[in-house]
């Protein structure tokens, strides 16, 4: 099963599967001997980009996240807070924007102009596409005046312009761990979490 977010009707369908189920690449914690999970190790990858803004000299650097699965935000925050941390740079949460689709746009224009961001941490590369849109409808420069990165290197953003720069991982290992989690399942020794790493793939959303 791949999903970018869990829905709580998706979340109630699942509880009440039997049959062996490997969750790719989105994670809910849920303690059942049929379910796994492979997936990105999200505080990893956040704290990627955090750093890639950094040693570029970018300081006022924001989180955007669309309201869906918890877990997974809450991952992105904690490698956000950390990488943030661990350059001495006081964690602001006015500097987070957790929001929902349905809000979103609205949202987005408010935050851009109350904040003083110059980089964006998306929580996928969906966010970051509609990010991107707004920041052009009024009249801001990507990456000039604001850059962004996205997360999945998702291939449907590959032609934007400008083109996204994203976090990527290795989708060929990510389906090989995800078969070897369900066999494990099948097999009665159920692997309950796996994870891979990931890097950034620098584009024109943050190449000055």
């Amino acid at each position: 099963l791949v999903l970018n977010n869990i829905s709580d009707s998706i979340r109630k369908s699942i509880l009440k599967l039997s049959y062996p189920l490997v969750m790719a690449n989105s994670y809910l914690n849920i303690d059942k001997q049929n379910i796994g999970y492979v997936g990105i190790d999200m505080i990893d990858g956040m704290s990627k980009v955090v750093k890639y803004f950094i040693d570029r000299g970018y300081k006022d650097i924001s989180f955007v996240n669309i309201k869906g699965n918890d877990y997974i935000y809450q991952d992105k925050l904690v490698g956000y807070i950390a990488a943030l941390t661990s350059f001495g740079i006081n964690y602001n949460p006015k500097n987070v924007l957790n929001v929902s689709s349905e809000e979103f746009d609205s949202q987005i224009v408010e935050f851009v102009k109350n904040i003083h961001v110059n980089a964006i941490c998306a929580d996928n590369d969906f966010t970051a596409y509609r990010i991107l849109n707004i920041l052009t409808r009024e009249r801001y420069k990507v990456p000039e005046d604001i850059s962004i990165i996205g997360f999945d290197n998702n291939f449907i953003f590959n032609c934007l312009n400008p083109s996204l720069s994203t976090v990527n991982y290795d989708k060929f290992e990510l389906g090989v761990k995800s078969y070897f989690t369900l066999k494990s399942i099948v097999s009665g020794n159920s692997i309950s979490k796996m994870q891979i790493k990931c890097d950034i793939l620098e584009r024109e959303s943050t190449r000055i």
